[in-house]
Formats: C-alpha cells, structure tokens, sequence
C-alpha cells in the first residue's frame, strides 16, 4: 500500500468516525429534549392538580375550632 493510499484510507475512516459521533450525539440530544419535554409535562400536572386541591381548600366551608 503506498502512502498516498494510507492518507486516504484514514482520511475517509477519519470521516466516518466524526459522521457517527454526530449521529450519536443528535440521537441523544433528541432523547433528552425528549424526556424533557415528558418531565415538564408531569409538572405541569401536578401544579395543576395542586391547584385544584388548593381551590378546593379554598372554597371548602370552615369548621368551627
């Protein structure tokens, strides 16, 4: 193999790790972008749900202590 070969040879091997590792990192940029949006959504339940409790609270007629 002569060295002008070589070069080439690495080149392209060299181009084929950076495509992979850019694949790699978009596919987990999208599973946290993800598991964030899921997180964000499961707050956003549970202030609402703790709103209702409060209004309910709220609303509820006191009792006499």
């Amino acid at each position: 193999m002569k060295f002008y070969e070589l070069i080439s040879l690495i080149w392209i091997l060299a181009g084929l790790a950076i495509a992979l590792t850019w694949l790699i990192l978009r596919h987990r940029r999208a599973q946290a972008r993800t598991a964030l949006e899921v997180r964000s959504r499961a707050e956003s339940a549970q202030l609402a749900d703790l709103q209702v409790r409060v209004d309910r609270m709220e609303k509820a007629p006191r009792t006499a202590e």
